[in-house]
């Protein structure tokens, strides 16, 4: 093997290496992220079961719409496209829903 080779192959080992780290990295950051989807779901559960005592509806369709514009700015100050902003943010408004009228119908 030339000269040549040996150094790709090892340039191509030291990236190889790289990418390994970054993405146990990722795995780690994901970890956390499902952690805290689970805490605001259980926050979301708590809201349900106080609608549900004070009779009000599960939808605040006026709050939704107000927390997306509000996230989607955050997301615009990190560098991040707003419409991912808040389509990540509508699945996580639509789970919680279910979650709410979930606990409103007693299931």
């Amino acid at each position: 093997m030339g000269l040549n080779q040996n150094k790709k192959k090892n340039s191509l080992a030291s990236i190889d290496k790289n990418i390994q780290s970054l993405r146990k990295k990722i795995r780690r950051l994901d970890n956390k992220l499902v952690n805290l989807v689970s805490q605001r779901m259980l926050l979301t559960d708590q809201i349900g079961k106080s609608k549900k005592q004070a009779d009000y509806p599960v939808r605040n369709i006026a709050l939704e719409k107000q927390m997306l514009k509000d996230r989607a700015a955050w997301g615009k100050k990190m560098k991040l496209q707003p419409q991912f902003i808040k389509s990540l943010f509508r699945l996580l408004i639509s789970y919680s829903v279910v979650r709410q009228q979930m606990i409103i119908r007693g299931r």
